[in-house]
């Protein structure tokens, strides 16, 4: 029950965040001339409720399994450790050019609805085994 409020409660305040968000969106429309509220970003902007949901659940869990000092020190290891290696993959992609342009020539195929998509379901996927590891990790602290 605790773990399922976690996940709803960071649900709740990814939506109320992005709502924020768009209502600002709105209001610079209004205020500023020439700028358009165009709804198709709009929709590519619901990715990022996906993904958010992703990196919330990759923190619940780390925060459940690490706790206290520990939990302080482990994630921002874990952060530095998903970023350099998103940086060593994109270097080993830029020095490869033939890598890179199959890569590019792959995604140019690919319409930016698959994109779409293809983040939702990865994040979904993220979301759902953090979720079920996160359960897992308090039956073990139930039964200790």
């Amino acid at each position: 029950m605790y773990v399922r409020e976690k996940y709803m409660f960071s649900f709740i305040m990814t939506l109320c965040g992005w709502g924020i968000g768009v209502i600002c969106a709105g209001i610079a429309v209004l205020i500023k001339p020439g700028e358009v509220f165009d709804l198709e970003m709009l929709a590519m902007e619901l990715i990022t409720i996906f993904v958010f949901q992703a990196i919330a659940g990759i923190v619940i869990a780390i925060r459940l399994r690490f706790e206290g000092e520990k939990g302080r020190f482990v994630l921002p290891i874990a952060i530095l450790v998903i970023f350099a290696g998103c940086y060593i993959i994109g270097s080993f992609v830029m020095v490869n050019l033939g890598l890179k342009e199959s890569i590019s020539y792959m995604i140019g195929e690919i319409g930016d609805f698959e994109i779409a998509i293809s983040h939702i379901v990865l994040s979904l996927l993220v979301w759902f085994a953090s979720y079920k590891y996160s359960m897992r990790i308090m039956k073990k602290k139930e039964f200790s």
